[in-house]
């Protein structure tokens, strides 16, 4: 099944995929997760391991999981699903307002929390080196692919089919915000805004530079700079 060429605003292609899809990619993903994470806690108990592997695993189905569907299903390319060339200049774009975002988020009643425990026991070599380490590596670079692949290629853009583009932006930055409560924090819902400007913010970015590259890249550096502005507030 082939793809129109023609777009809302001519950069991100209209999608063939409908809310079955959307049930059975999300559905499939988070309860393949669950029960990987289950399976890690029979063999090795509630410990490090188990949480460090199940950080590596969940991202990774995410990240294959949608463009195998579409590929099975429809015949359709990773680029359908916005893992394209697109014009460099929105990465340093993103890069610029990853940034931006980042310092002036310390001066709202959003700005991150103390540092934890594991944080205020890394080293300065540790957080330039964050995004490559065994604890770093799933939060900077695997979530922000993965994410950005579920939230904004393929749920935003069946969203954005059928609702429009900014009943779209709203709802697919409030699913991000949802699935990133934690409702142990004590600041939750100040995470929860968070991550919803987050979302919004990423979702633009999409929306503007056509290709997920740009959103990867400054979610990837929002998470980066959390990493480091939560070990120096400790």
């Amino acid at each position: 099944m082939s793809v129109s060429k023609v777009s809302i605003d001519s950069r991100i292609p209209l999608v063939p995929w409908t809310v079955r899809d959307l049930a059975i990619v999300a559905g499939g993903t988070f309860l393949s997760g669950l029960l990987f994470y289950a399976l890690l806690l029979v063999l090795f108990g509630n410990t490090r391991a188990t949480f460090r592997l199940a950080r590596y695993v969940a991202p990774l189905i995410m990240i294959f999981f949608p463009p195998f569907w579409i590929k099975r299903k429809y015949g359709l390319s990773k680029e359908t699903l916005g893992l394209r060339k697109g014009n460099p200049i929105y990465v340093l774009i993103g890069v610029t307002i990853a940034v931006i975002y980042s310092v002036v988020i310390q001066l709202t009643p959003l700005k991150y929390g103390t540092a934890s425990v594991d944080l205020k026991s890394y080293s300065l070599v540790y957080l330039i080196w964050a995004p490559f380490s065994i604890s770093g590596f799933p939060s900077i670079v695997l979530a922000p692919i993965s994410e950005e692949i579920l939230d904004r290629g393929f749920i935003y853009s069946y969203l954005r089919k059928k609702l429009g583009v900014g009943i779209a932006l709203m709802l697919q930055a409030l699913l991000f915000s949802l699935l990133h409560f934690n409702y142990a924090y004590s600041n939750a819902l100040s995470l929860l805004l968070h991550r919803f400007v987050v979302g919004v913010i990423l979702g633009l970015l999409y929306e503007k530079s056509g290709n997920l590259y740009p959103s990867i890249i400054c979610h990837s550096t929002i998470n980066y700079l959390a990493v480091i502005i939560f070990a120096l507030n400790k």
